[in-house]
C-alpha cells in the first residue's frame, strides 16, 4: 500500500526560491563555488559566479534560476 503525497500536504516536487532574489544572508559553508547559505533562517544550496567566499561572510542573492540560487560576498 501507497500513500499519496499531496502538495496541500505540504508535499512538494520543487521549490519556488524566485522571493529570495535581492535577500542577504550569510555563507554556512566555504563556497567554491557550490556550498550553503542561510537566508532568512533557512539553509539554501547556492552557488557563485566563480567566486570564492569564506564561511561565515555576508551574502546577496543575484540570480534565482529555477532551483538554482546564485549569491556573491557582500562587500
Amino acid at each position: 500500500m501507497s500513500a499519496e503525497e499531496k502538495a496541500d500536504a505540504g508535499y512538494t516536487s520543487r521549490t519556488n526560491y524566485s522571493d529570495l532574489l535581492g535577500a542577504e544572508g550569510v555563507a554556512a559553508t566555504t563556497l567554491r563555488p557550490a556550498g550553503t547559505a542561510e537566508i532568512n533562517g533557512k539553509r539554501i544550496d547556492v552557488v557563485t559566479d566563480s567566486e570564492y567566499i569564506e564561511h561565515g561572510k555576508p551574502i546577496i542573492v543575484t540570480a534565482v534560476e529555477g532551483m538554482r540560487v546564485v549569491v556573491r560576498e557582500k562587500k
